[in-house]
């Protein structure tokens, strides 16, 4: 084997274990899957060494043949079809939180299929550095992982796998164009530009952390919203779906727990609101009847009436007016209009935009009578349900919780407080580990955070174990001023917890998310206990649930001068190495031309040289030049070697400068 021919198959191991180490490890990451990364990186070491000494002595074909055996064995051992209906249940399960569109394959296992792929992905990108081939497979291979994390905002790979993506993938584009003209060359070029390359991305990573990055979602839906407003009004109903899914509606029938991550909060309008009073108003868009420890089901065959009493106080109007038809109303607290609630939802079957209620709420300082009639056929038992090892994991919590409490109302101002007081509101909460089997218990017993996913979870779980009928419910808060339309953006999406009082016959709005107090008296439907102080409630609490928004983690600011300079430097970085090769190369690739051209590549050499050198070249060298470029004469061997004696001689005379000026005349003025 050449020299030449093992540095290359070195350089191709490397590209190809950084490109498929990153990448599996970006995708891993990204969507919390199971993969063993130590072993993975093992396996990648020894398959892309094998798989480059293959390619580099012509065995590539042996190779290839045996990895083709070796998949089909895992294929059918491992149950890979399983994997990757798995890894599709995955995939879909993120972008269905994110834009409804539906979730498809089955849970299980993915690990084997995703080291599979990242061994196809780096054994190609073997081949095609060791056999000099082109880089387009390679980059659409490499960067697939990457763009599946990009399609929603909340699925960020860790710092280290994306660092080696990018450096294998940087690497592998700069070298690319030189390798299939000159192995040689490409190998002393990847060389040079591995440790300024990797110095590069290190301060970009380092000045742009992790939290800093953005990917500037809020603009792009902008963008098209603006565009799909523009569509003619016979797309009518496939511009309302494109909308709804950039709204980040439909609201799904499940809320997936385990996805609850750090958040960002978006300011894209989604509707206008005007009432007749100031204050804050809940709109509810969809409730939630079971909880399974991991996450909220919605279940579809629910029926009930959603409409406010005669002896109710209130009689606002509330107009609301949404910027595209929605699949469902979004409802205040009360409306005088009886609405159906099918699965939890008022289906919007016409998809009217703009719609006006009036709405009532109870009064819970009136002496409370039990209310006419009965509750809804059924649906009793539905909204005390939990799953075993929650209750279980509630024992130690309930009896220190409750002492007097009697009523619903009463209980759920305690148990309002206690959830309130037991972590901090903070937007970037983690999500739950994978070890943790239920999300309440995992809140209550060890984050020190939350936002209104946790808190409205965590309270509704609590007062079901505390014999009180509860639901998840998620819609919009919003804080209207009487008589002035108020935006409503993807920002004022909620959760909060409804309780149903039983001497009321209603379903009551419970607020537990902490904030400041300072709430206006007239916001309707809260509940006042009759023997404890009304419960605070958050000022700002906007935010986005899981199944009306994507989620991302909330950036820090970062002075955009320290990302500027980041930029130039790194483009600095690279540019300095990237222009001594080319110059370099250029020539070398110069001797190969007539003696003429040849010479007076070397008399600019000279004279660079000699200004470097505070010199002028000598006069019968200049003599030479001139014939070579205004004469007939063809340079002889004799005339072109005296001009390459001068540059040797040269080079040898400025590198005997101080070392800062050798680095100049080495990287700035290109000098040898």
């Amino acid at each position: 084997m050449k020299w030449e021919n093992l540095k290359n198959g070195v350089i191709g191991a490397a590209l190809a274990f950084l490109i498929a180490f990153g990448g599996v490890g970006c995708l891993t990451t990204a969507f919390r899957l199971d993969v063993e990364t130590v072993q993975t990186a093992f396996w990648y070491l020894c398959i892309f060494s094998i798989g480059a000494v293959c390619f580099s002595r012509g065995w590539g074909i042996w190779f290839l043949g045996l990895g083709a055996l070796v998949t089909g064995y895992l294929w059918h051992s491992s149950n890979l079809t399983a994997q990757l209906s798995a890894l599709i249940h995955v995939l879909t399960t993120r972008y269905h939180n994110a834009y409804g569109i539906g979730i498809y394959g089955s849970p299980g296992d993915v690990g084997e299929l995703v080291g599979l792929l990242g061994a196809l992905t780096g054994t190609w990108v073997a081949y095609a550095v060791c056999r000099r081939k082109g880089n387009g497979l390679c980059v659409c291979l490499g960067l697939l992982p990457l763009a599946l994390c990009l399609i929603v905002t909340d699925t960020v790979p860790e710092e280290g796998y994306l660092f080696c993506l990018f450096f294998g993938m940087t690497l592998l584009l700069l070298t690319g164009y030189v390798r299939g003209q000159d192995e040689a060359q490409s190998i002393r070029l990847t060389t040079m530009l591995a440790l300024p390359l990797a110095a590069a991305l290190g301060l970009m990573f380092w000045l742009v952390p992790q939290d800093g990055y953005d990917q500037h979602p809020e603009e792009v839906r902008m963008w098209l919203m603006e565009k799909i407003s523009e569509m003619p009004e016979t797309f009518g109903e496939l511009s309302n779906r494109f909308a709804q899914q950039l709204e980040g509606v439909p609201q799904s029938e499940d809320v997936d727990l385990t996805e609850v991550g750090p958040m960002r909060q978006y300011e894209y309008p989604v509707m206008e609101v005007e009432s007749q009073r100031n204050g804050v108003i809940y709109l509810r868009e969809r409730d939630y009847d079971r909880y399974t420890g991991t996450g909220w089901v919605s279940t579809k065959d629910r029926e009930e009436t959603f409409v406010a009493r005669e002896e109710w106080v209130g009689g606002e109007k509330i107009t609301i007016t949404t910027r595209w038809g929605r699949d469902a109303y979004v409802l205040p607290y009360y409306p005088d209009e009886e609405m159906e609630l099918v699965g939890g939802c008022a289906e919007n079957e016409d998809k009217e935009k703009s719609y006006s209620f009036v709405a009532c709420r109870p009064d819970l300082d009136m002496t409370l009578v039990y209310a006419d009639g009965t509750r809804f056929d059924g649906e009793e038992l539905k909204y005390l349900g939990l799953p075993r090892v929650t209750r279980d994991g509630l024992n130690e919590i309930m009896p220190q919780l409750l002492s007097n409490e009697r009523t619903a109302t009463e209980i759920a101002g305690t148990v309002a407080d206690y959830v309130r007081a037991s972590a901090e509101y903070d937007l970037n909460t983690g999500r739950m580990p994978q070890t943790e089997g239920d999300f309440v218990l995992w809140f209550l017993n060890d984050s020190d955070t939350g936002y209104c996913v946790h808190f409205a979870t965590a309270t509704a779980v609590l007062l079901r174990a505390a014999g009180v009928e509860s639901r998840y419910v998620t819609g919009y808060m919003v804080t209207t001023k009487a008589g002035e339309p108020v935006t409503v953006t993807g920002a004022d999406a909620h959760a909060w917890v409804e309780y149903y009082e039983p001497r009321l016959g209603a379903w009551i709005v419970l607020e537990s998310t902490p904030g400041a107090t300072g709430r206006e008296e007239t916001e309707p439907t809260q509940p006042r206990p009759t023997q404890t102080t009304e419960p605070t409630q958050p000022s700002t609490p906007k935010e986005t649930t899981p199944d009306a928004q994507p989620q991302q983690a909330v950036p820090k600011e970062q002075p955009e001068k320290w990302i500027f300079a980041a930029i130039l430097g790194c483009a600095a970085v690279l540019a300095l190495p990237v222009r001594r090769w080319v110059i370099l190369y250029c020539r070398e690739k110069a001797k190969k031309l007539p003696a003429n051209r040849y010479g007076l590549t070397l008399w600019g050499q000279c004279e660079e040289l000699a200004k470097a050198l505070g010199t002028k070249p000598p006069k019968e060298l200049e003599s030479i030049a001139q014939k070579a470029k205004f004469s007939q004469h063809t340079l002889s061997n004799g005339e072109l070697a005296a001009l390459e004696v001068y540059v040797t001689e040269s080079v040898a005379a400025c590198r005997k400068k101080p070392v800062y000026k050798r680095l100049i005349d080495r990287y700035w003025r290109v000098l040898y």
